[in-house]
Order: structure tokens, then sequence, then C-alpha cells
């Protein structure tokens, strides 16, 4: 068949020419509709893309925050624990230095008391080996002293020796008792 020539169904060769042009131009606009819908879609969907990224971000803000908080929650406990710990240790220290400084104090003044005993004790014993000393030399003195005789009963008339015979027996006056520690005997002076 020619373009000239009619064909069976007594269209010509430009009737086909216009039915294609026809089809193109129908192929084109559902090409320009498919195009549009296509472009929709995509606005659609960056649009989707675009509110899921935002929710999902949205949702990690969320998880973190709520993160976030457990942690300085669990933080704030660990410290407010460590804190308990720490003057629990600090207050057993202070209650075991108070008590060593209790018996420090203690056995500090049971030993200046008996320092104290001990130097009473060591000017006792001082004033005993002076007042010793003080016996030993005036002892010495007494033992370089010539001799004192005593008269003898007939040395003495009749009348003195009656008055003699009938008195009482001589005795030593009684001293009072005294410390010989604590009280210093005095030492006469030399002449």
């Amino acid at each position: 068949m020619t373009e000239a020539e009619p064909d069976q169904g007594g269209g010509t060769a430009l009737g086909a020419s216009e039915l294609t042009d026809s089809v193109a131009e129908r192929i084109q606009g559902i090409l320009a509709s498919a195009q549009e819908a296509a472009e929709a879609i995509r606005e659609q969907s960056a649009a989707a893309t675009s509110s899921l990224i935002a929710e999902a971000q949205a949702a990690v803000d969320r998880d973190a925050e709520r993160i976030r908080r457990d942690v300085e929650a669990r933080a704030a406990q660990y410290l407010a624990e460590c804190h308990r710990r720490v003057d629990a240790f600090a207050d057993s220290r202070v209650k075991r230095l108070r008590e060593l400084a209790d018996v420090l104090i203690e056995r500090t003044s049971a030993l200046t008391g008996r320092f104290e005993e001990a130097l009473e004790v060591e000017r006792q014993l001082r004033a005993l080996i002076e007042a010793l000393g003080h016996a030993a030399e005036q002892t010495a003195r007494e033992v370089k002293r010539p001799g004192i005789t005593l008269p003898t009963l007939a040395q003495f008339s009749g009348e003195q020796r009656g008055r003699l015979r009938a008195a009482p027996p001589l005795t030593a006056p009684e001293a009072p008792e005294a410390d010989p520690v604590a009280t210093p005997v005095s030492q006469p002076e030399d002449s």
C-alpha cells in the first residue's frame, strides 16, 4: 500500500498518520501525566521522608533526653552513696581518734600523778639523804670532841648523895613523832 492508495477501509494513508499523531499525543499526555504524578510522588515522598526524619530525630532526642536524665539520676545516687560511705568512714575515724585521745589523756593523767608522786618521793629521799649527811657530820664533830667525864658518886658530898638517891631516875623527855623523811633535821651551826 502506498500513501496515495486508499486502504480497504475507505481511509487513506493520511488517516493513519493522524492516528499515529493522535496516539503519539496521547502517549505524550500520558507521559506528561506520569511525569507530573512522579513529581508529585517525589514531592510527597520527600515531604514524607522529611516528616519521618523529623519524627525519628524527635524520637532520638526524646530517647537521648530520657537516657541523660537516667544517667544523671544514677550518677546522683552513686555520688550520694559515695558521700554517705565517705562520711561514715570519716565518722568512724573521728570516733576512733577521740577514743584514742581519751585513752591518751587518761594515761597521761595517770603518768602525771605517778610522776608527781615520784617527784615527792625524790624530794623526800633527798631530804633524808641531806638529814643523814647532817647527822653524819654532827656525829663526826662529836667524835672529835674530848669525852665528857661524869662525876662519880664519891665526888659528891654526903647531903648531895642523899638527894641523888632519893630523886626519881632520869628519863629522856619524849619528843613528838615526826616523819624523818618529810621533816629535814636542821644543821647546828659550827661555833
